[in-house]
């Protein structure tokens, strides 16, 4: 059953200031200064923005045209601003934009910076309204910078509880909790009395999705009790509606349906027509789910009159589905086709959503085999099982996709790790290595030692000599007698002295020979030594990449040939048991299938991601083939990818192959994460000395030298895998936007 418990989330009220305009209109009329005029036809717009579209425009027009006219920068910009604010207010955020992208070009000019953050914020609730989340955060903290900077607490608090708005869209409720917190802090801080129900109704909404039900309850009573307090009904009926839907959920009906009639009279008292649609809607849901038919089809009347008095289309073919569901209930089967015929053609006229659809032809299936009419139940419950599985793809897709990042991150952790190891084990060998060359270095230091104390010998007795030589030379005087002998003697001295030099001569010949001879070895041991190093650089790279691809076989395998079968085998049994089984409640029926779905889809999956894991192309094709089978399967609505081989007619060696196929694989799977880019071109080409891949994009540009610093996994992947292939890489930013990346591999 399509029940339409609808959530009003994100209230930011801007409760003007009455004020009379028929006032402002005759200051207008006597005007004569052109930028007082200016500045009334801006105040009256804002007054009128929510009330009267037409007469805004034309207020603001004037006031744009003539502020332009005379360069009334202030008047412009106020103009601009309501703009935006208009259209954010509307959920028309392409046109919010264009009027902000023009404040902020005059802001950057005149370097106003705070009146530039209040830009930045705006932008952020423009592309929030087009689903544009992660935009608008980036925008949304370039204000946060400044007011940090400033110490602008005002302008901290609307800005935090802009970001907890937008990763709640994101579904990081954890994070949005802890910014709408910030904001609620400062708000505390300095007094501000305007949104303190706004923001703890939006607590009480994250906290509603971490399903910390106790929690979100206490802080939409807060936001209640505020409001009432300050006589902000809107506020108050809506934080009403919130926690009633929790209520609900809990099965406490009684609570809940008083709840939603306090609403009602909070929505009536300011003829919001929409809030009182959705508590007539909600009520009408209560009794559905209480089986309390009658009652249930009254209230959901109610809503449906509200919604085409005020031709609003959007959830009328649910109000119609629900109040044929009632009178299936009823059984009165007749009438419940009549509304179900409405609902269906009030959803094909408004292109309502794949929801909408599916429950329409489920219950319509259901209310057919009721009937007894079987081909019309056919027909619709094919209908509602083919557009069911679509949305059960579209989601398994993601969560898939998100799967494989998360796996991709921690193979690579595993992958440096075991690197990391295997270095350790490698240095310490070196050490050991340097530890011989040092055992040998002191044993040539020691021999080096012995020598000069042999030279230091033969130097003290040629010393010696010298002093004996003087002392004859001396003694010839005192008798010619012994001069003969002494004659004789001094010969022989000479001819130890010469003795002597030769030896010292040939000591130090011999020293400096050994001292080269010590040195080349030296020299060839280091060049031993850096081949070494170079060859188990190059084995551990082939292992890892070789052991990389193994362990994507054997998961593809494992995958393919375990989990697919075993899935295979629960969709036979399930089958069978189905077929013996009769199912008699309809809610069984639904969750029976509901399962089938699941098992099939899964199968699928399993399929799917063993393929990619290890698809067979690389074990088949050319790498210019493999590459352009896997462009082909990116999204070319997202990326439009241009892909240009030259010279590949023949395969390259299968390491080769796909280590170069890994490498271009990975640089896209950049572009299409980080880049923000919408157009890529690969070039593959080959000729006789060298492989050349360009990959260029027109994204937001990549700084290579910063992404190395922080460490990125897949760079120093790519390094390693190049660097194997002999080859090398350059990122090189492309002027105003973009990104090229050249590889060189030569051909050995």
């Amino acid at each position: 059953m399509g029940l339409i418990i609808i959530f009003l989330f994100g209230i930011n009220p801007c409760i003007a200031q009455e004020t009379n305009l028929e006032t402002l209109k005759s200051s207008l009329s006597k005007s004569k200064s052109i930028t007082e005029k200016v500045d009334l036809q801006n105040e009256i717009a804002f007054l009128l923005y929510r009330k009267d579209s037409a007469s805004t425009f034309q207020y603001l027009n004037e006031a744009y045209k003539s502020a332009k006219k005379i360069n009334y920068e202030k008047g412009v910009l106020t103009s601009l601003k309501i703009k935006a604010g208009y259209f954010i207010f509307k959920n028309k955020g392409n046109q919010a934009i264009v009027a902000l992208e023009e404040s902020k070009k005059i802001l950057l000019n005149n370097k106003d910076e705070l009146q530039l953050a209040d830009v930045y914020r705006e932008l952020g609730q423009a592309k929030s309204t087009i689903s544009k989340y992660k935009e608008a955060i980036e925008d949304v903290k370039r204000a946060e910078k400044i007011f940090i900077a400033y110490k602008n607490d005002s302008g901290l608090e609307k800005t935090y509880e802009t970001l907890g708005l937008n990763y709640a869209e994101l579904g990081d409720y954890e994070t949005a909790v802890s910014f709408l917190f910030k904001s609620l802090a400062i708000k505390e801080k300095i007094g501000v009395k305007d949104g303190m129900a706004s923001i703890y109704n939006n607590i009480g909404r994250q906290l509603y999705n971490q399903r910390n039900y106790e929690e979100a309850i206490k802080y939409y009573d807060k936001s209640a009790a505020y409001s009432k307090a300050a006589g902000d009904e809107k506020t108050y009926g809506i934080t009403l509606v919130n926690s009633a839907n929790i209520l609900i959920s809990q099965k406490n009906y009684l609570e809940g349906e008083k709840r939603l009639l306090s609403a009602i009279e909070s929505f009536e008292k300011l003829k919001f027509d929409r809030g009182v649609q959705t508590c007539y809607n909600n009520l009408g849901a209560i009794f559905l789910r209480d089986e309390k038919y009658q009652k249930g089809i009254d209230y959901l009347k109610k809503a449906l009159i509200i919604a085409n008095k005020n031709q609003n289309k959007q959830g009328v073919p649910l109000i119609l589905h629900n109040i044929g569901y009632g009178y299936r209930g009823l059984k009165n089967y007749e009438e419940a086709l009549k509304w179900y015929e409405e609902a269906e053609k009030v959803a094909t006229e408004n292109t309502a959503d794949a929801y909408t659809f599916t429950e329409i032809y489920k219950y319509r299936a259901v209310l057919d085999s009721t009937r007894g009419k079987f081909e019309s139940a056919y027909l619709y419950k094919s209908k509602y099982q083919k557009l069911y599985e679509k949305m059960l793809n579209d989601k398994s897709i993601t969560a898939v996709n998100e799967l494989k990042t998360k796996y991709e991150t921690q193979k690579k952790e595993n992958e440096i790790l075991n690197l990391s190891k295997q270095n350790a084990q490698k240095n310490l060998l070196i050490v050991a290595q340097k530890f011989e060359l040092s055992e040998s270095k002191l044993k040539s230091a020691k021999d080096s030692l012995l020598l000069f104390s042999q030279s230091k010998e033969l130097l003290e007795s040629k010393l010696d000599a010298s002093v004996k030589e003087e002392k004859i030379n001396n003694l010839s005087k005192i008798a010619l007698q012994k001069e003969v002998a002494l004659q004789k003697e001094k010969l022989a001295v000479q001819s130890k002295n010469s003795t002597i030099l030769l030896i010292s001569s040939g000591s130090l010949l011999m020293f400096l020979i050994g001292f080269g001879l010590f040195r080349k070895k030296k020299l060839e041991q280091k060049a031993l030594l850096l081949a070494e190093q170079h060859k188990q650089r190059e084995l551990l790279t082939q292992a890892v990449i070789e052991a990389e691809e193994t362990e994507r076989k054997r998961i593809a395998a494992d995958l393919h040939d375990g989990v697919g079968q075993l899935f295979s085998a629960v969709k036979m049994n399930l089958n069978g048991l189905l077929d013996r089984i009769e199912i008699k409640k309809e809610e069984d029926q639904f969750l029976a299938e509901k399962t089938m779905a699941l098992v099939d889809e899964s199968c699928k999956e399993v399929r799917v991601i063993s393929h990619k894991m290890m698809p067979n192309f690389l074990l088949k094709s050319g790498i210019a083939a493999d590459i352009k089978s896997f462009i082909e399967k990116i999204d070319e609505n997202s990326l439009k990818i241009s892909f240009e081989s030259i010279g590949f007619k023949d395969q390259l060696e299968f390491n080769e192959e796909i280590i170069l196929y890994r490498i271009i694989q990975e640089l896209v799977n950049n572009v299409i994460k980080h880049a923000k880019a919408n157009e890529l071109k690969i070039v593959l080409e080959k000729n006789a000395q060298q492989i050349l891949v360009k990959i260029s994009d027109n994204g937001i540009g990549f700084n290579y030298q910063k992404a190395l610093e922080k460490g990125g996994l897949g760079l120093k992947n790519m390094q390693v895998r190049i660097e194997y292939l002999k080859g090398n890489i350059h990122f090189s930013e492309l002027k105003p936007h973009g990104t090229e990346v050249e590889i060189n591999i030569p051909i050995l």
